[in-house]
């Protein structure tokens, strides 16, 4: 039970609870992100449509599956 819920810090918490799990829920609603690095580690997001998207985001799929992690 939350005590307090009637103070301002507990409803800026609750806020915060409800504000972050709106963003989880539109994550888990999007499309899947391919994300690509270079040599010097800077990402570049490779958008959905362009040549190599499917077959990277395959690639990435299957080895998530697996459980391949660095």
């Amino acid at each position: 039970m939350n005590t307090d819920r009637g103070r301002p810090s507990g409803r800026v918490t609750a806020l915060a609870e409800r504000a972050a799990a709106a963003v989880r829920r539109r994550q888990q609603e999007r499309e899947p992100r391919v994300v690509l690095y270079d040599e010097g580690g800077r990402p570049r997001l490779l958008p959905p449509g362009a040549r190599g998207y499917d077959a990277v985001l395959e690639t990435g799929e299957e080895l998530i599956a697996v459980g391949w992690s660095n």
